[in-house]
C-alpha cells in the first residue's frame, strides 16, 4: 500500500512539474513573439500570440490581438473561429456565439465551426440548435470524428433524457461509420444501463472485438448486466473469470492501477 502512495504521489509531482515546465515556455514563447511583433505586426503574429495567450488562460490580452489582427487582415475568417474557440475555453459562450455565427454566415459547411457553435449552444442551453448543427454536420462531413458522435449523443440526451432510441441511433450511426470503437460501445453501454435498458446495453456489449469481450473490466461489466436481467449463475461465471483474469495478471505484473482497485473489490466480496 505504501509503495501505492509513494507511485501515485510521484506521478502527481512528475505531473506538477511538466505542467510548471510548459507555462513557463508558454511565456518564453509570449516574449519572443511579441518582440517580432514590434518590428513586424501583421496579422499572422498577432493570431501566434493570441494563441499562446490563450493556453496562458489570458483572455483579455487575446482578445486584445485577434482584434488588431482584423484590423491588419478583416478578410481572415479564422480569426473569428480561434477567437470564439478562445471565449468558449473560457466559460463565456455568450460572446463566442457572434463570432461563430458570423463565420458560418460566409462558410456554412465549416464542419469545426459547425462543431464549435454546437458546443456553443449546448453550454448557453440551446440544445435544440445544437442538435440541429450536429445533423449538419452529419449530412456534409465525410467522416466525423468520435467526440462529435458522444457530443451529440449527450446533446440529445439532454433535450429528450427518455427518448433511448434517438440516441442509440446516433451512436449507430457512428459504428456504422467508424466501427465497433469501444468509446462509443462504452457510452451506449452506460446509458442504455442508466435507463434500466439492460438488455440494450448487452447488445451494445456483444458489439465489442472478441479481443476486448475477454478484458476483465468488460468481463465484470457483462457480469454485472446479466445479473441485472436475473441471469445470475451466468453473472457468477463471468464474474469469476474476471477474478481469474486479474488475478493471473497480478502474477504476471501487469496488473494497472485500475485493474488493482477491480481486484480488490472482487476480492471483498
Amino acid at each position: 500500500m505504501r509503495q501505492l502512495i509513494m507511485s501515485k504521489l510521484a506521478i502527481l509531482f512528475i505531473t506538477y512539474s511538466c505542467v510548471i515546465r510548459a507555462h513557463g515556455i508558454v511565456h518564453e514563447q509570449i516574449t519572443q513573439i511579441s518582440r517580432e511583433i514590434v518590428s513586424q505586426d501583421t496579422a499572422q503574429n498577432r493570431i501566434e500570440r493570441a494563441q499562446l495567450y490563450r493556453m496562458d488562460g489570458q483572455w483579455m490580452p487575446a482578445s486584445q490581438d485577434f482584434l488588431r489582427a482584423r484590423e491588419l487582415n478583416s478578410e481572415n475568417n479564422r480569426i473569428d473561429f480561434l477567437e470564439a474557440a478562445m471565449w468558449h475555453d473560457a466559460g463565456k459562450p455568450g460572446l463566442a456565439l457572434p463570432l461563430v455565427n458570423r463565420l458560418l454566415k460566409n462558410q456554412g459547411n465549416h464542419i469545426n465551426g459547425l462543431w464549435l457553435r454546437a458546443r456553443i449552444l449546448s453550454a448557453l442551453g440551446d440544445t435544440a440548435q445544437a442538435l440541429d448543427d450536429y445533423r449538419q454536420i452529419a449530412s456534409s462531413a465525410e467522416r466525423m470524428l468520435p467526440e462529435m458522435y458522444l457530443e451529440w449523443a449527450h446533446t440529445q440526451a439532454a433535450l429528450a433524457p427518455t427518448n433511448l432510441s434517438a440516441v442509440n441511433q446516433i451512436i449507430q450511426q457512428g459504428v456504422t461509420q467508424l466501427g465497433p470503437l469501444a468509446s462509443l460501445l462504452q457510452y451506449a453501454i452506460h446509458f442504455n444501463r442508466d435507463h434500466h435498458a439492460y438488455q440494450s446495453a448487452l447488445d451494445w456489449l456483444n458489439m465489442l472485438p472478441e479481443q476486448l469481450q475477454i478484458q476483465p473490466h468488460w468481463v465484470l461489466q457483462r457480469a454485472d448486466l446479466l445479473g441485472l436481467t436475473e441471469q445470475h449463475m451466468e453473472a457468477r461465471v463471468k464474474r469469476q473469470q474476471a477474478l481469474e483474469l486479474l488475478l493471473a495478471r497480478q502474477k504476471s505484473g501487469t496488473l494497472s492501477p485500475a485493474q488493482h482497485q477491480l481486484l480488490s473489490s472482487l476480492m471483498q466480496e
